[in-house]
């Protein structure tokens, strides 16, 4: 039985490229994960699964370098 994995904010924010403000938009648009509350303002926890997964559907960026 393989046992959750909960990240931080600060965990969250080396994961994704996008601000802290836009995780919590996008939250409320329902276009991420959304966040399990600690009692007790102890603050917000992230299922790592679930963003891992988030990150899966981005589109893939093509680099293209110049010469």
């Amino acid at each position: 039985m393989a046992i959750e994995k909960y990240i931080t904010i600060s965990d969250l924010l080396v994961l994704v490229p996008i601000s802290r403000s836009t995780v919590y938009r996008l939250m409320r648009e329902n276009k991420f994960p959304q966040c399990h509350k600690l009692p007790e303002s102890m603050g917000d926890i992230w299922s790592e699964k679930e963003v891992l997964g988030w990150l899966d559907t981005l589109p893939k960026s093509k680099s293209k370098k110049k010469r």
